[in-house]
């Protein structure tokens, strides 16, 4: 009798060590779950913290680095352009690809559109450079100006690229890649950088910063 309650005894206390070993186990498990969430949480926070921000939006627009100029007025002894020349003047400033499908469906035609728009306007300055980064052998500076004259833009067409990577201009302006708008005010800060703006935008801004 003895026997068979201490056996029962032992049975019970050995299935109450087992739950309690079980039970513990299971905590640290969903601690460490938890623990290598956190971790990964934390990881991901860091990494958008270090995301960089594209544009360069109300900071001073940095000159331009351009290997070659084209269609350049016949005033411009120099083949440069400074940014600094354009004091007192509203520039709007288009980086492109010739490969760039974005750059011929989008960016161009409003390019267009607004240099036509103010093409008498001596208060606004347009330029367009194409900006290599990739198709080097594709977007070379005769393709640029191809492109520009098959939008019929009469405006100094540059052409910036690298041996490696990015050109300097790109990581100036911190772009997101082509097609890449800047408008910058009569004091040389940038007001607007982004992939696109619709004409009817382009133009109010351009009216706002003219008053300026």
């Amino acid at each position: 009798m003895k026997s068979a309650m201490h056996s029962r005894l032992a049975h019970t206390l050995m299935l109450a060590v087992a739950f309690s070993i079980g039970l513990t186990l299971a905590t640290n498990v969903s601690s460490v779950h938890a623990q290598s969430g956190n971790k990964v949480q934390e990881k991901q926070k860091v990494q958008k913290k270090q995301k960089p921000k594209l544009g360069i939006l109300n900071q001073k627009a940095p000159e331009l680095t351009v290997n070659v100029w084209q269609q350049l007025p016949k005033s411009n002894t120099t083949n440069e352009i400074k940014l600094e020349d354009y004091r007192g003047k509203v520039v709007y400033l288009y980086f492109f690809q010739s490969w760039c499908p974005g750059c011929h469906s989008q960016g161009f035609p409003t390019l267009a559109q607004l240099q036509k728009k103010y093409a008498d306007d001596e208060d606004v300055v347009f330029l367009t450079v194409q900006t290599t980064f990739e198709g080097k052998s594709t977007n070379t500076p005769e393709r640029a100006l191809a492109t520009a004259k098959k939008f019929k833009l009469q405006i100094p067409v540059g052409h910036s690229e690298a041996k490696r990577g990015s050109p300097q201009i790109m990581r100036d302006y911190r772009t997101g890649g082509t097609p890449w708008t800047v408008v910058v005010d009569k004091k040389g800060i940038v007001r607007f950088n982004d992939f696109h703006i619709k004409p009817a935008d382009g133009t109010k801004l351009i009216e706002t910063l003219k008053k300026k």
